[in-house]
């Protein structure tokens, strides 16, 4: 055993002779700063080395012998436990960077897109802001066209007065009206955008495809580039899909492609492999209530009177809407007996496609919006 150290130590001494020339700085320097290292940085090692001991030179010869022939056990042990706190470090998921680079935040390809979207999604890992809050309020704005106007309102007051909506959902218009709320536009410009539609809409049939090509061109083109999950706050659009013979909540993807899926029902659209919801379901609080909102909110503007003006001799499309009528109503009977808020507008008197009654439906839901405002400051949802 003495003979091994003495032949070791001879060993060290020709390396040193030969590299003292040309390997001082290495000397010096010892091994790279980083997680677990003692030594310091170089201009301490220099403020050492004037005073080392020979135990600390041969400290000093062990840490270039190990340069030379490989790290020792415990310091590979050391290289390994950084490498596992970097990647914990990139598991983080309130990192919501990195976390979208891992599951695909960023991949653009937006024909995959919709049917990627099939398959549930754990929101709570995704954002930060889905852990347990006090009170997190679901908000879904339920079907109407173009009485959906209501919501501007609601919106309107919900933020004179503070109160937090946290997740927001729709279908056919309420969807639309969600969608821009929840990527950053103020009701007040929510309202100039249909203002400007119903200037300069034309009179084609309700969801053929030229009112769909029209609907996009004024109102969903913006959000071209847009993507669901990078909107400001959280956004779910539901459509049925016709393979799985469900309606699915979507929570990324493109979403102008999305709002144009929402628009196209069964009746008018054969080739798509998702519909729009409206005809099968439209309130639907378990949804919300695994996304962690303990308050549901659903706002209905479609009433028990169906009546269209541009459109009064469409058949199929009345036919569609005494339809979404009776689920509607199915839905609300079910959400009100779990004990959630589903808020009637009571607009019967006024028809679903009448653009000239916009500045007539915003005036009628001011004081419905005031009763809404009470029930919900009841459930202490204002912002702190």
């Amino acid at each position: 055993m003495k003979k091994n150290n003495q032949c070791r130590l001879i060993i060290l001494i020709v390396v040193i002779s030969l590299h003292l020339m040309t390997s001082c700085s290495l000397l010096r320097k010892g091994p790279t700063d980083g997680p677990g290292s003692e030594l310091g940085s170089s201009s301490e090692m220099d403020s050492k080395n004037s005073a080392n001991s020979p135990r600390e030179k041969i400290e000093e010869e062990k840490t270039f012998f190990d340069s030379l022939f490989g790290p020792s056990e415990s310091e590979s042990v050391d290289e390994t436990n950084s490498e596992l706190k970097k990647n914990e470090k990139a598991k983080n998921p309130n990192d919501r960077g990195t976390v979208g680079k891992t599951i695909g935040f960023f991949d653009h390809n937006e024909n995959a897109d919709e049917k990627k979207n099939e398959e549930d999604i754990n929101v709570e890992n995704l954002n930060p802001a889905s852990t347990k809050a006090p009170n997190r309020l679901g908000l879904f704005l339920g079907p109407g066209l173009f009485k959906s106007m209501s919501f501007i309102g609601t919106l309107r007051i919900l933020e004179k007065n503070k109160i937090s909506i946290d997740g927001i959902s729709g279908t056919e218009f309420g969807a639309i009206v969600a969608a821009m709320y929840a990527s950053g536009l103020t009701p007040e410009m929510i309202e100039w955008n249909f203002y400007k539609y119903f200037k300069e809409k034309r009179e084609d049939d309700v969801f053929s495809p030229e009112w769909i090509k029209e609907v996009d061109e004024f109102l969903l083109s913006k959000f071209k580039n847009t993507r669901v999950e990078m909107l400001k706050k959280y956004f779910y659009i539901p459509l049925y899909s016709k393979k799985a013979k469900k309606v699915v909540y979507f929570e990324k993807g493109n979403l102008r492609n999305l709002l144009l899926l929402n628009l196209k029902n069964q009746q008018f659209s054969q080739s798509d492999d998702y519909l729009s919801s409206l005809e099968y379901e439209t309130f639907h609080s378990k949804f919300f209530k695994s996304r962690r909102f303990n308050t549901y909110v659903g706002l209905d503007v479609l009433g028990n009177k169906i009546s269209f003006q541009e459109n009064q001799n469409n058949d199929p499309l009345n036919r569609l809407y005494l339809k979404v009528k009776n689920g509607v109503n199915r839905d609300i009977q079910r959400e009100t007996k779990d004990g959630n808020i589903i808020f009637r507008f009571n607009l019967e008197e006024l028809s679903l496609d009448a653009a000239g009654e916009f500045a007539t439906i915003v005036e009628a839901t001011k004081q419905k919006n005031k009763l809404l405002l009470e029930r919900l400051r009841s459930l202490n949802l204002e912002k702190k």
